[in-house]
Formats: C-alpha cells, structure tokens, sequence
C-alpha cells in the first residue's frame, strides 16, 4: 500500500496526528509518499511561510519512525518523499 498526500502537508494543524493515523491504517511493508511545494516562491501555491521544507517534512516523518526511500525533485515547483517504516520503536 502507498498513501499518496500531495500539496496537503502543508495545510494540515497536526501533521504529526496525521501521519501516526496513516501509520495505523498501512501494512509492514507501506510507503508513505509526500509531494509539496518548496518552500520559496513559486509561481503558484501558498505563501512561502505556510509551506513545509523537505527537512520539515523528514523530521515529522522520522519521529513517527519512517526513513526516507527516495527523495527528488518534480520540476521547479515541487519536491517528493517516499518514505517506509523503520525499525519499530
């Protein structure tokens, strides 16, 4: 299983809640992938300070205890994360 958030990070009050949310719902084995703005300007999207960084992003992330699988780049505008779980806490 793969959950995909695309640009709603960003927009979420309690990331952290969220994501130990999804935590429960995916198999041994899921990925979590987060597509999200950059956080500078771009010609679209929300102001730079609502967004979330990449190393924002990461350290949510590897605190509910997932590691990065992959990391790049989708044009000028967006980044991505898939992350999969780590060793269980």
């Amino acid at each position: 299983m793969v959950v995909l958030t695309v640009t709603v990070l960003h927009e979420i009050k309690n990331k952290s809640a969220l994501l130990e949310e999804v935590n429960k719902l995916i198999n041994e084995n899921g990925k979590i992938a987060v597509i999200e703005f950059y956080k500078r300007d771009t010609p679209m999207g929300p102001p730079t300070a609502h967004r979330i960084s990449k190393d924002e992003a990461k350290d949510i992330l590897a605190n509910i205890g997932f590691i990065v699988l992959k990391d790049f780049d989708l044009g000028e505008n967006f980044y991505c994360l898939i992350f999969i779980r780590g060793k269980s806490k």
